[in-house]
């Protein structure tokens, strides 16, 4: 089975019909650009159905692997997930509430002792 990496889950108001997912500039495990087809896989087809959408290249001319997740629902939640021969499977919950729920990054670093 391959290693998943999960994504922080992207929080969107109801009145936001489909998410636009990307992979900014997809690696392969050792680590050079990810040039193979990616699949795209939703959780559930009736709450989360996937739209295709074509791949493109940021600013600095790498790919952006794409696709949209749509709802007809108010409320709810499904995964995404990206997959690719050797590529990491990459998944990212997407969820709808309506007020929208805030999210933060926790990140680490490293500091000095205290006196």
């Amino acid at each position: 089975m391959p290693p998943i990496d999960h994504a922080p889950d992207l929080q969107l108001p109801s009145s936001t019909k489909r998410a636009l997912l990307q992979i900014d500039n997809p690696r392969s495990v050792d680590g050079t650009p990810f040039i193979g087809p990616i699949t795209w896989a939703t959780s559930d087809e009736v709450q989360g159905p996937l739209e295709a959408v074509a791949d493109t290249t940021n600013a600095d001319g790498n790919r952006v692997a794409q696709v949209f997740g749509n709802t007809p629902l108010d409320a709810g939640e499904f995964t995404v997930t990206a997959s690719g021969e050797g590529f990491a499977n990459c998944d990212i919950k997407v969820k709808y509430s309506d007020p929208p729920v805030g999210h933060f990054m926790i990140t680490g670093s490293v500091a000095d002792e205290a006196a």
